[in-house]
């Protein structure tokens, strides 16, 4: 005998990716803080969180990113990192994080292998990617995280409301 109970709805869209139920989840709370630092005590309410990873799912969108490009990591934590990997995870981006120790030959063995069409990195490790990158003969676009570096698209830009911008998918 197979027990079957009442028919009960999902709570949940059953064909909404991981990115979209984080969304979903950061909208139902958008007052909570969502994330404190360690290392600089910056916190991000849940809103906050929401339209950070919408910034940055329009602009990966707008760079051309289609579901199944990778996305590449080099970086320490920080608060920006959050937002781009959710953001990723709503646009079917694969993600490789990296720590950002590694060499130039660590960073070439696997990135050759997984082949990411853009890395985000930290300003301080800039060098190290960009000489792996070279190496590799990779078209993959480079961006810091925190910093500014001149040449470099930073996150930081990226996050940076402007007056009247949508912070939903248009």
């Amino acid at each position: 005998k197979i027990w079957i109970g009442p028919k009960v709805p999902p709570l949940y869209n059953p064909d909404q990716n991981l990115g979209q139920l984080i969304l979903k989840i950061l909208q139902q709370t958008p007052d909570s803080v969502t994330q404190i630092s360690a290392d600089t005590g910056a916190s991000v309410t849940c809103q906050q969180m929401y339209d950070r990873s919408i910034k940055i799912a329009k602009y990966l969108t707008k760079c051309g990113m289609k579901e199944g490009d990778l996305i590449g990591f080099v970086m320490a934590n920080t608060e920006n990192l959050a937002p781009i990997v959710f953001a990723c995870f709503t646009l079917g981006l694969p993600v490789n994080p990296l720590a950002p120790v590694m060499n130039v030959k660590d960073i070439v063995q696997m990135f050759s292998m997984t082949k990411p069409k853009m890395i985000f990195c930290d300003a301080e490790n800039l060098k190290v990617v960009q000489n792996a990158v070279d190496e590799m003969k990779s078209e993959a676009k480079i961006l810091t995280v925190m910093n500014k570096i001149d040449g470099y698209k930073c996150a930081t830009e990226i996050l940076r409301k402007m007056e009247g911008e949508r912070t939903d998918f248009e």
